[in-house]
């Protein structure tokens, strides 16, 4: 770890844009923090970290997130993936958010059925008022009075 930090040290370096050296130099803090964060019990376990110091590395691991978070996105951009590449309906780069979440989850698998997989089995009892009819508006002690049906074959 200690020589990809030490490249990623040495890039910061000679960065020559202040905006830039600004974000990289926070985003270097940050992997170095997370590394420390996560194999914490070692530092402190070997004596590097006492108890304060690994509180202190944790909050200054949220610390650097909040202040990268103006800059996700043009961190994620600065790679040039496509959003085809990334799949993410929330990094758009036409910023149309809530219309490509929409689409993808129309179009997600989970979708395909109308009603979905299991819902006349078991949505249909809740939708019908049944369950609530049963159990006295308590649904834990309805479903957990029904009958336990164990498939023999399957043990």
């Amino acid at each position: 770890m200690h020589t990809a930090l030490q490249a990623f040290a040495d890039a910061v370096v000679k960065e020559q844009d202040s905006g830039n050296k600004a974000v990289l130099s926070r985003l270097l803090y940050l992997f170095g923090m997370f590394w420390i964060e996560k194999d914490m019990g070692d530092f402190v376990e070997d004596g590097y970290l006492n108890q304060a110091q690994a509180a202190d590395v944790r909050a200054e691991v949220v610390a650097l997130i909040n202040e990268l978070r103006p800059d996700a996105v043009s961190l994620v951009d600065s790679w040039d993936f496509s959003d085809f590449v990334l799949k993410s309906a929330l990094g758009r780069f036409d910023g149309d958010v809530y219309p490509a979440l929409m689409n993808d989850a129309q179009e997600s698998a989970l979708n395909q059925q109308d009603p979905v997989v299991g819902w006349r089995e078991h949505g249909s009892v809740l939708e019908s008022g049944e369950a609530t009819a049963a159990a006295g508006d308590d649904l834990t002690s309805w479903f957990g009075a029904q009958e336990l049906k164990v498939d023999k074959a399957r043990l």
